[in-house]
């Protein structure tokens, strides 16, 4: 399955969702002491996972986890520093990661052109006619580290003798036929991405014995609850060495902690909405029996936190471990992000169930926080059972993990609307609420087909709004129906729940739209109030694709599809573009007929817009324009 930037994983309990997270965890774990494998306790028990000889090894050399990502154009320009400019037959490639039950790491390389690195070794070198002649037809660095051994001592001439240790010296400087292990070992491991894994046992302590931390800090031997406590101490501008100072006067250091108290205060606050304001407070005790039997009589750095009621404090305080658990969750990982933030610019954090004990409310604007940290730097990838903690707007990010009964394993499916009836209750949920919220606020509703059609209108949306051109109003709250048969179905909700105003936009022509065509006739909905945009277009069956010229849409196919077709090789011209697309065959283009494949190339145009697209051509946006202008005409009437 693949990641995105924001990845939703949903599925029952026991479905494997958290052992999926761990997993993916110990690629490149910034807590190597967590969740180490043990093959006696983590190795499959089921009988299938076990047949055929698959019992598990001294060594522990038996695959866990296989991860593919793919190379950015830094990571590509530093391993062509060691191996030479177009050394990668593709302009995205791929390294394959694989990790084993004794935390060893391999990797692959699949794209690696070893024809261009053996050019890229005997660059500046010369031989005669014949032998280049034999080194062009060499395609892999194995055939050619053979031919090296076989010809080196061979030559009559000094020279060619003397180009051929050259080149055997340059292959070995390289890493020889183990190149790629050369470039993971010396490239591309640093850059990996850093795993995090958070859960509600990660949440930082009260007290904290400040040796204990610096010599964990200093072996690396970090435990979960120390990053969101050292990204606490970033936050507020508080360096360790400072904090272990005992011969800091009281005055030197109670200046520092309301200081770190106003910096922390102010970082955390705007995320935490939930209930009054809060100040923490910062001080420095020598540990009691009471306080920790184990670390008595060391001085430890303790957190507390005061109330704030109308801008002032109270006049109590609490350790923070004794606050509510939502409070102590979002405290906790607000201060690990922090952290990760100064130390790390690259990581996935893997958090599961996260603000479970958060109000619903909170738990909506904690998932609006985690999509705008994942635009700025990190990669996030959550498990949930929460309908707050799904963006309906994206549904497309949304994974399905399941215990499955044949293999007794856990499965991850894409296509949400392949998920069991149990399975899909927090999806339901998220979808009815996205449905309901706009009708509640008294807003006008605009509903669409689906997940694509939200993200070409806000993108478009976008566009025309930097252009200063007319766009869909604010005022229009974008409903999905998931399908044109589920129409109807919303329509009969909201006349039934409350007054309302609503409009559709839907594929094809109005006459072919049965299901539409019902509900007019039911007068749940008025003709006028509906939008097709194969009448718009005049097109018969025109979908939202058509909206943009066959070449635009083109960009969008060529870069899902990895392929390079033009506007002018497609046949039947003035009929929807999906149409002129099938005729092409499942052989060039593999489910071009799937719901998936219309998912991901809007993806592509909302996500990958300036990369793919750039700009809209004037026909488009005045198109698109028209279009919004008659859909918010309605608004004048209501």
């Amino acid at each position: 399955f693949n990641l995105d930037q924001v990845t939703c994983l949903v599925g029952k309990n026991q479905s494997g969702k958290s052992a999926l997270l761990q997993a993916l965890y110990r690629l490149n774990p910034v807590d190597p002491q967590r969740f180490a494998f043990d093959r006696d306790r983590d190795y499959p028990k089921n009988p299938t996972a076990r047949s055929g000889g698959n019992e598990p090894t001294d060594e522990g050399g038996e695959r866990v986890v296989t991860a593919t990502f793919v190379l950015d154009q830094e990571d590509i320009s530093a391993v062509e520093v060691l191996a030479g400019s177009g050394c990668f037959q593709s302009s995205e490639p791929a390294l394959v990661v694989q990790l084993n039950y004794a935390d060893a790491l391999d990797c692959e390389l699949p794209d690696l052109d070893e024809s261009n690195i053996i050019d890229y070794l005997t660059e500046s070198l010369e031989f005669h006619d014949s032998t280049w002649k034999r080194i062009h037809k060499i395609d892999s660095l194995i055939k050619f580290e053979q031919f090296i051994d076989t010809e080196i001592d061979k030559p009559t001439n000094d020279d060619e003798r003397d180009d051929f240790r050259r080149l055997k010296e340059k292959l070995d400087s390289i890493g020889g036929t183990n190149m790629a292990h050369r470039i993971w070992n010396e490239v591309l491991q640093e850059r990996l991405p850093r795993f995090v894994y958070y859960d509600e046992y990660a949440s930082m302590k009260a007290l904290v014995p400040l040796d204990d931390l610096f010599n964990r800090l200093q072996s690396g031997t970090l435990r979960s609850p120390d990053l969101p406590l050292l990204g606490l101490l970033r936050l507020g501008e508080l360096e360790l060495d400072a904090l272990r100072d005992d011969q800091r006067s009281s005055e030197s250091r109670k200046n520092m902690f309301e200081a770190a108290s106003r910096n922390v205060s102010e970082r955390i606050e705007p995320y935490w909405s939930v209930g009054n304001q809060f100040r923490p407070e910062f001080d420095i005790i020598t540990l009691t029996a009471g306080d920790d039997p184990d670390a008595q009589g060391q001085r430890a750095f303790e957190i507390r936190i005061k109330d704030v009621v109308d801008g002032n404090p109270t006049g109590y305080s609490t350790r923070v471990d004794q606050r509510s658990n939502g409070f102590q969750w979002m405290f906790s990982f607000t201060s690990l992000v922090g952290y990760l933030k100064s130390e790390w610019e690259n990581c996935v954090i893997l958090l599961d169930e996260p603000g479970v004990s958060l109000h619903g409310d909170a738990q909506a604007k904690l998932l609006a926080w985690i999509r705008s940290e994942a635009l700025d730097r990190h990669s996030f990838a959550y498990t949930t059972h929460s309908p707050f903690m799904i963006d309906v707007q994206s549904i497309d990010n949304v994974r399905v993990v399941e215990a499955d009964a044949r293999s007794k394993s856990a499965v991850v499916r894409d296509n949400v609307f392949k998920m069991g009836s149990s399975d899909m209750l927090p999806l339901q949920s998220a979808l009815g609420y996205s449905v309901v919220t706009p009708m509640l606020l008294g807003t006008n509703v605009l509903i669409v087909e689906g997940a694509s059609d939200i993200r070409y209108i806000s993108r478009v949306r976008q566009v025309l709004d930097q252009l200063g051109l007319a766009s869909l109003s604010r005022q229009w709250s974008i409903a999905p129906a998931l399908g044109v048969g589920r129409i109807p179905k919303l329509l009969t909700f909201f006349k039934a729940v409350s007054d309302f105003y609503v409009a559709v936009l839907c594929d094809g022509c109005l006459k072919d739209q049965q299901p539409i065509n019902n509900a007019i006739h039911g007068e749940m909905i008025a003709k006028s109030n509906v939008f097709s945009i194969g009448d718009f277009l005049g097109m018969h069956g025109a979908d939202v694709e058509d909206m943009f010229e066959p070449s635009t849409y083109l960009k969008l196919v060529n870069r899902h599809f990895g392929t390079s077709l033009e506007a002018d090789q497609l046949p039947r011209p003035g009929e929807r573009v999906i149409d002129r697309l099938k005729t092409l065959g499942d052989d060039t283009l593999p489910g071009i007929s799937s719901n998936a494949f219309h998912l991901a190339c809007a993806k592509i145009f909302d996500s990958q817009f300036e990369s793919v697209i750039g700009e809209l051509s004037e026909k488009e946006t005045t198109r698109w324009s028209n279009l919004f202008e008659r859909i918010n005409a309605l608004l004048e009437t209501t």
